[in-house]
């Protein structure tokens, strides 16, 4: 009879304490873990969003902006004909020339 009231394991004294303060620990680990995610979230989508929205502006005033040669046209367009008489002077006279443009 005394065979049935005995445990069929040992336990090493302080264990159950041991186990406590483990999982209490992995409790804490975990939330631990949760909140250094939520603070990395708070600093990385704003950063993020901040440089999304800075590629696509710098796109659009890219894209937006006139290039050199609309630029040169409009003044060629707005350039009265005796000016425009002198820059074509030259290689009228000079066709040979026109390829060291």
């Amino acid at each position: 009879m005394d065979r049935l009231k005995t445990m069929p394991y040992r336990i090493e004294p302080g264990a159950i304490d041991m186990v406590k303060i483990r999982s209490k620990a992995a409790i804490e680990r975990r939330a631990a873990k949760v909140a250094r995610r939520r603070v990395t979230l708070r600093w990385v989508l704003p950063f993020a969003a901040a440089i999304f929205i800075g590629v696509a502006l710098f796109g659009y005033v890219e894209l937006t902006e006139p290039t050199h040669y609309e630029l040169l046209m409009e003044q060629v367009a707005n350039a009265p004909a005796d000016v425009l008489f002198e820059m074509t002077a030259d290689v009228v006279e000079y066709a040979e020339d026109i390829t060291m443009l």
